[in-house]
């Protein structure tokens, strides 16, 4: 489910494996004082305020994409006054980290261990990286590719789309937008250690979970080691107005030819 904020008008779509968690946090607590509804998930910090609906948080809901957003909650003529936006992530960091978490933490997500948290599996990314394309656990929220949660009626619907990669940077400019008085400081929560994800590839392997994220990396403009990001984000910390104008024209431009 994501953040409604109804006072100040924004969407906030929060995406598996991207940051989500510290993000629900950093938007709901800048929102203290506004009509919002969130989902579920670790609300403990939340209890004693009145002005928040909260719904369930089951793995769709809690990680609910666009076009689900506009068919529970908004008529054309409100969603088009909301700022819409959500972040993404290089598809193999991405990948390495649903690893982690559902192989090697498995308990997080009892629903799957029969299936996934095997020894062939715990013991070896690679051959997790192998089967996948077989697995039933390809179509869970967490695995399913990025631009399936952005997309309404066959168009971008986001705004806004920050990175994983530079997180910290989109936050202030998201909430620089959103006329929040203070920049909040990024605290990662429930993070992997993936910095090295590029180590735990082979070529083949590489290609498979590339070749299941194919829409992901043309729309967003990544590549395996994230050389491509760079030119395509324009990381700086003044110029976070030419970043969305130029990512918004690759992406429309993009998804027309796919």
């Amino acid at each position: 489910m994501p953040t409604i904020n109804y006072s100040k008008k924004f969407i906030f779509i929060g995406n598996a494996r991207c940051g989500s968690t510290s993000h629900y946090i950093i938007f709901n607590d800048l929102s203290i004082n506004d009509n919002i509804i969130v989902g579920g998930g670790k609300t403990k910090y939340l209890q004693g305020r009145k002005n928040i609906q909260i719904i369930s948080t089951l793995p769709y809901n809690y990680h609910m994409g666009i076009s689900d957003v506009y068919k529970s909650f908004f008529n054309n003529k409100k969603f088009h006054d909301y700022f819409k936006f959500g972040f993404v992530r290089n598809p193999w960091s991405r990948f390495y980290s649903c690893w982690q978490e559902f192989v090697l933490k498995h308990e997080i997500h009892p629903e799957w261990t029969k299936e996934i948290a095997i020894p062939k599996y715990i013991n070896s990314f690679e051959k997790f990286c192998l089967d996948f394309p077989n697995l039933r656990i390809k179509d869970d929220i967490h695995f399913v590719p990025l631009y399936q949660q952005i997309i309404h009626d066959d168009k971008i619907a986001l705004d806004y789309i920050g990175n994983f990669e530079c997180m910290n940077d989109d936050i202030i400019f998201i909430c620089n937008k959103l006329r929040f008085n203070s920049n909040p400081k990024l605290e990662h929560r429930r993070n992997s250690s993936d910095k090295n994800y590029f180590n735990k590839y082979t070529e083949e392997t590489k290609k498979i979970i590339g070749d299941f994220y194919k829409k992901d990396i043309e729309l967003f403009g990544y590549s395996f080691d994230n050389n491509t990001l760079a030119n395509l984000t324009i990381k700086i910390h003044n110029n976070n107005l030419s970043k969305i104008i130029m990512i918004q024209r690759f992406l429309k431009r993009k998804l027309k030819s796919i």
